[in-house]
Parts: C-alpha cells; structure tokens; sequence
C-alpha cells in the first residue's frame, strides 16, 4: 500500500520505563508528571490536517467496483494489438549497449507485450484487494504563494483523491521516463481510472484538479499559477 494510507501519530512508540528507589526525589518527579502532561495535551492539540483519511467503501460498493473491474479488463485487453513490437528499435539498432543499460528498466519487462500483461495483472491484483491506484510520474510543479510560502498542486490533488473518492496517487518515476513506464502507467490507469469514473459516474481525476483551489484558497491564500497541471 501506498504510505498516503499510513496515519502516523507523533505520540506513538514511546514506551514507561519503571524504576525502583529506595528514597524517590518528589521534585523531579513533580517536574516529570508535568513533563507527561505536556506531552500529551500537545498530542490531544497537534494538528491532524496533516493525516490525510482515505474514503472508505463498504463491502457492497466494493462488490460493485469489482463488477466494473471485470467488463473494463476485458475492453483494454482488447487493445493488445495496437502494441509496438518492440521498444525504441531505431536506438537498438545504432546503440544497443545504450539501450538495454539506460532505457530498459530491469524492474518491468523488455518487451511491450510483456509490459502490458504486468500492467492488467497488477491493476487486477490492486483492485481484488481494495487498493484502488492511479499511476504516475513526474515530481510536480512547486509554487510559490503571494505569503511566501509554497506548495505542491500533485500533492494536494493526491489528497483529494484520497480523501474524496479513495484513490491512491502512487509516483512509479521521477520526470525521466522511458517507454516502459509509460506503456504500463497507461495501461494500469486505463483500467483503474475508467473503473473508477464509471463508479462515480463522472471523471474523478477532473472533479479532485478542479477542487485544488478551494482546498488551497480555503486559508484566505491564492496564486495565479495554481492551474499548472500535475
């Protein structure tokens, strides 16, 4: 599972040690009662904005999404025959030590077809799971805001696919790619963003971009720039 669904709680893993002592000291431990208080009235008054609550389903909307699941897989599979027999064959051909050690990526297969089966098998895997996943690459846009401070557009769109409609944004590159990745990123999605649009009915990647600013705006904060896609 991606980490966006860890919630961490900064007042967990601590553990009480116990000591015995013949004549105990009142004052540090006057002074070590008030310490614990502080901890915890910290804890009880942090911020939980930053945990990020994924939307849950029952087990009839989950029963309803894998029914989606099953007519979408055998669409896309479907496709198969408008793959490229091979990948970047004119860089082979002129350099073949470049090719296989800088664009072939060991961790997916070295031929398109291959790529597109691990693609429908993972998606498949993810959904019979629960885990509901949209694939990307690229790092995002940093903007900079009329206060000075700066945020990320991808990152609060990965928060309101969560949170809205319990969508996993998982980052499989950084924004050098090849066409490994993008082959199996676009098959993967093709199948987990029409299941999932076709259960909400409407394109949930477009709605969570469109409500990037009223969750950046809410704070009285706006710039212009906010647009700039992920």
């Amino acid at each position: 599972m991606s980490s966006l669904l860890k919630n961490h709680n900064p007042c967990a893993g601590y553990a009480v040690g116990r000591y015995t002592a013949k004549q105990p000291n009142v004052s540090i431990m006057k002074i070590g009662s008030l310490l614990m208080i502080i901890l915890i009235i910290g804890c009880t008054n942090s911020k939980q904005s930053v945990i990020t609550q994924p939307r849950d389903f029952t087990v009839t909307e989950r029963n309803q999404i894998q029914k989606i699941l099953v007519t979408v897989l055998d669409s896309v599979s479907n496709q198969k025959t408008e793959l490229p027999q091979s990948f970047y064959p004119e860089i082979k051909e002129a350099n073949p030590e470049y090719f296989w050690e800088s664009l072939i990526n060991p961790e997916y297969p070295t031929t398109p077809d291959s790529v597109f089966q691990l693609a429908l098998q993972e998606v498949e895997n993810d959904f019979e799971s629960g885990n509901y996943i949209f694939k990307t690459y690229g790092l995002g846009t940093i903007l900079t805001l009329e206060d000075g401070s700066q945020w990320n557009p991808k990152e609060v769109y990965a928060n309101i696919l969560l949170e809205k409609y319990g969508v996993v944004l998982e980052t499989i590159a950084g924004d050098m790619v090849n066409s490994q990745l993008v082959l199996y990123s676009k098959t993967y999605n093709e199948v987990s963003k029409n299941v999932m649009n076709h259960y909400y009915q409407t394109n949930i990647s477009e709605e969570a971009w469109d409500l990037i600013p009223v969750h950046i705006e809410k704070d009285g904060k706006h710039h212009p720039e906010w647009k700039v896609k992920p």
